[in-house]
């Protein structure tokens, strides 16, 4: 059985949406069309004090700032794409 511990370490690896659009200076809607392009992988549901909430691995903020920076430069999906694939491969 997983401890305290354990849960701590979890969630400081993760990051919640509202940090992802802070982040980002994108809207929800916008996150979640990333996720939808499959630029984002889909969050995790967790419970907290205040309901259901998704989080994201830490490495979503890196991700979120660098798309958001390449779609104000008009960067073609494509691109993004591959892009996103050199800077972050996919695991083997």
């Amino acid at each position: 059985m997983r401890g305290p511990l354990f849960i701590v370490g979890l969630m400081a690896a993760m990051v919640t949406t509202e940090e992802l659009l802070l982040a980002a200076g994108v809207s929800r809607e916008v996150i979640y069309k990333w996720v939808a392009q499959r630029l984002l992988a889909r969050p995790t549901f967790t419970t907290s004090t205040s309901g259901l909430i998704a989080v994201w691995p830490r490495e979503a903020l890196a991700k979120v700032r660098f798309i958001a920076k390449k779609e104000r430069e008009d960067l073609p999906l494509k691109e993004l794409v591959n892009a996103m694939q050199a800077r972050w491969p996919a695991p083997k």
